[in-house]
């Protein structure tokens, strides 16, 4: 363990907790729904999902392989030359934003 070089006993609070509350025993209350919960009646057309899935996953697909093509640890690729832009700091913000 590194010693502080600053001394913490002598520092004074300027706005203290006045009360500490203990954690509830009770259990948690249950809360209301807020999805959307479908009716058991409506059917689910499983090939237009899974189109749309397939869809959706080969766009993502290409937006990834185009990135890491032309504007690789940049922030964003820019649409009409297609060529790397730090807009965010060079961050490489496009690497964390999902």
């Amino acid at each position: 363990m590194v010693k502080s070089s600053f001394n913490w006993s002598t520092w004074q609070l300027h706005n203290p907790v006045p009360s500490i509350q203990a954690v509830p025993a009770a259990p948690p209350k249950k809360l209301a729904r807020v999805q959307h919960k479908p009716s058991p009646s409506r059917k689910i057309n499983v090939a237009l999902q899974e189109a749309r899935r397939i869809e959706i996953r080969r766009v993502m697909e290409k937006s990834w392989n185009d990135y890491r093509d032309h504007a690789w640890m940049c922030d964003e690729v820019t649409p009409l030359s297609g060529e790397g832009k730090d807009t965010f700091g060079g961050w490489a913000a496009t690497l964390v934003v999902p």
